[in-house]
């Protein structure tokens, strides 16, 4: 997208969600900045991308999102139509992690890792994408994390939210391409943000004594968080990453960009595997002229 483009930016009271809204908008892009509760709960952070916006001059709307929600995902995809007069690229980036023995949390607190990283993206898109039909072009980028791919101990649940949105993003590669919209997968590392500061714990506590075995290994892994975080790798590679994606030719950009130093080994070739994997089998479905959809030129 070469000329100025609206973007909705999902999560985006902090982390990455703020550091795009901010990095899209200095790109002289219009970012739209969803986010819960922006008169209450999140009154300060909404706050501060105003000042951000009043200082800077800088095109940036806050506009109420809950992704939970398929009403407040399609009322606030239709202010920021109304707003800005389109929707060019979405962002989903809202999500939320947990850590922890997986049979100690409860369907509860399961159901709302998946209604949040899963169904939630799902409903931003069914909000936006009319919109990106009716102008025949768009975006939909996916934050994601080499966990979908890398599934690690207590991580589990966290893990397979990913791996979910990763496939439901894949298969938008396709299916979207053809009338003019590219969905992409950002995989990226482990960064501090504060979701990592967030994150839910079992909530069954009786079910983790069962476990006690487990105990030095969740300590251990602790560590090894800590210790790759102590490069202090930047969380605005990320949004740069973003803009990146945003400002390329449309039918361009990589199916997958993997952003950051901490990924595990392996999970670019398991990328590159699944590829050909790929380009063996929709040939066999009869389906193989899709394939020149699915890495840019």
């Amino acid at each position: 997208m070469s000329e100025k483009s609206v973007v909705f930016v999902t999560g985006a009271s902090s982390g990455f969600g703020r550091l795009i809204v901010e990095a899209v908008a200095r790109r002289g892009h219009t970012a739209i900045a969803g986010m819960r509760d922006p008169q209450g709960k999140n009154a300060q952070a909404a706050s501060e991308l105003g000042r951000v916006a009043k200082d800077e001059k800088l095109p940036i709307h806050v506009v109420p999102l809950d992704v939970t929600s398929a009403d407040s995902a399609n009322a606030a995809a239709k202010a920021a139509a109304t707003k800005a007069g389109r929707i060019d690229a979405l962002i989903n980036n809202a999500g939320i992690a947990c850590f922890g023995i997986t049979e100690a949390f409860t369907d509860e607190q399961v159901a709302e890792q998946f209604n949040t990283n899963v169904f939630g993206a799902v409903r931003m898109n069914r909000a936006v994408l009319p919109y990106m039909r009716g102008s025949g072009r768009g975006l939909i980028v996916q934050i994601s994390t080499s966990i979908g791919r890398s599934p690690m101990p207590f991580m589990g649940i966290y893990g397979a939210t990913k791996a979910a949105a990763e496939v439901l993003a894949e298969e938008a590669r396709y299916t979207l391409a053809p009338l003019g919209i590219d969905s992409v997968i950002l995989q990226a590392g482990i960064y501090p943000t504060p979701m990592q500061q967030k994150m839910a714990q079992p909530a069954d506590g009786a079910r983790i004594q069962g476990y006690g075995p487990l105990f030095p290994v969740m300590e251990q892994m602790g560590k090894a968080m800590q210790y790759m975080l102590s490069s202090k790798p930047d969380p605005q590679e990320v949004a740069d990453a973003v803009v990146k994606l945003l400002e390329a030719a449309p039918g361009t950009r990589p199916l997958r960009t993997m952003v950051g130093a901490t990924h595990p080994n392996g999970v670019r070739e398991l990328n590159e595997a699944t590829d050909g994997v790929i380009r063996g089998f929709y040939p066999m479905m009869g389906i193989g002229n899709l394939l020149q959809f699915r890495n840019g030129k």
